[in-house]
């Protein structure tokens, strides 16, 4: 720090005129400059100005930190579970079937003769139907045309057609008498049992162009 002086400045200047006197060859001063020389430099001497005393400083004391706290966590306690319970196996009972009762047999009586089996009735095979074969009248056509049969089969014939048609024995167009039907229409039937072997045919009175054959064996 810098040193204050308490010395005017007026008192200053008088050390510095008598310096210059001299080196000029000035007259000796007297005793009064030499004590105003003095006091002068007395002046000049600066005094000691007490150095302020360093204030002490307060060391800052350590805070302690704050400590964390861990926020509890909540426990999730598990449902408690309950065991199966063991199932007892099955038993098997062994059931003992019960013996047979011995029946006893009663002995025949001696000197009576055992009644006799009735004999079997013996009925005859009901005798089997008559064959029947089914023809048609079709789109002016016998169908079939031509028919293989047994001695005693019925031939029955159908007519699909919208007109009037007919099963007359022969041969066009000349009818021989064997079998007629005449004129039937449309759903109606005609029937006819052969009943010796050989060769029949026919045709329709109305359309000669119409024929069939019946071969009887």
């Amino acid at each position: 720090m810098p040193i204050r002086s308490n010395i005017s400045p007026r008192l200053l200047m008088y050390p510095v005129i008598g310096l210059l006197l001299a080196a000029c060859g000035a007259t000796p001063a007297t005793t009064n400059q030499v004590t105003a020389t003095s006091i002068a430099q007395a002046a000049v001497t600066p005094s000691a100005t007490a150095m302020p005393s360093a204030t002490p400083s307060v060391a800052p004391t350590s805070t302690d930190a704050p400590t964390v706290t861990a926020a509890p966590t909540d426990t999730m306690t598990p449902a408690a579970t309950t065991a199966p319970t063991g199932t007892s196996a099955p038993t098997t009972t062994m059931t003992t079937p019960p013996m047979p009762t011995a029946v006893p047999v009663q002995p025949t009586p001696t000197g009576v003769p055992a009644a006799a089996a009735p004999a079997p009735t013996t009925r005859p095979a009901p005798a089997s139907a008559a064959a029947k074969v089914l023809a048609e009248i079709k789109l002016f056509q016998f169908k079939p045309n031509v028919l293989e049969i047994k001695a005693g089969t019925t031939v029955v014939w159908t007519n699909g057609d919208a007109i009037e048609h007919s099963v007359t024995s022969g041969t066009p167009p000349t009818a021989n008498g064997a079998f007629d039907s005449g004129f039937f229409t449309q759903g109606q039937s005609f029937t006819f049992t052969f009943t010796k072997p050989g060769t029949y045919s026919y045709f329709c009175m109305r359309h000669n162009s119409m024929t069939g054959t019946i071969v009887v064996k």
